[in-house]
């Protein structure tokens, strides 16, 4: 969980609100499912396996924008190994499924995206970029000058979608960028914590 004093809750204990619905004359409450997550994490503990994956149906009890739906198709994956390990998993996959719809699905791409947008689907080689949190930070507060982004007040209510899209065009050289290292006590209670990076 998200440090604190002791006693204390941690500052955000899910990043989603639970999505309840009536089921007949069911007396407990039921809720649709918003992610695996925590069954897969339990899995792999408890089995030979170490590393597994599911893709099904979430759903999300919150406006839907540009950057997700109240209902999508989840893809999921649990597995050991390091930041990096994980990493590369989610660039191949990334990767993979670009390359899947721009060969297979480009009439629909191109109702969607313009030209421009679509070019961009053709990812360049190499890895994808890497920031932290607080580089992210610092860039953003480089090129903008807008306060909410000043390194004194990190904070992951100001990390908007303007904020991803700046970013990426800052650092991501056409490419997708990963952030890593977010504050502790602003994430949900399973994020894994860094040894070297204790409040991060």
């Amino acid at each position: 969980s998200s440090p604190g004093a002791l006693g204390e809750k941690p500052a955000i204990i899910s990043d989603v609100k639970p999505f309840e619905i009536p089921y007949f004359d069911h007396s407990e409450p039921l809720f649709l499912s918003q992610s695996s997550q925590l069954y897969l994490e339990a899995y792999i503990l408890m089995t030979k396996f170490d590393r597994v994956y599911v893709v099904g149906k979430s759903f999300r009890n919150e406006s839907s924008d540009f950057r997700h739906l109240t209902e999508f198709r989840h893809a999921e994956y649990e597995g050991f190994g390091s930041l990096e390990d994980i990493l590369i998993v989610q660039e191949r996959m990334i990767r993979y499924l670009i390359q899947e719809l721009v060969e297979n699905c480009e009439a629909s791409l191109h109702f969607f995206l313009s030209d421009e947008d679509f070019k961009a689907l053709d990812l360049p080689a190499g890895q994808f970029a890497r920031v932290t949190f607080d580089e992210a930070f610092s860039e953003l507060y480089r090129e903008s000058k807008d306060t909410k982004y000043h390194p004194d007040s990190v904070t992951v209510a100001s990390f908007d979608a303007k904020a991803e899209v700046l970013l990426t065009e800052l650092v991501g050289d056409a490419k997708p960028v990963f952030v890593t290292y977010y504050p502790l006590s602003e994430v949900a209670f399973y994020h894994a914590v860094s040894p070297s990076r204790p409040t991060r």
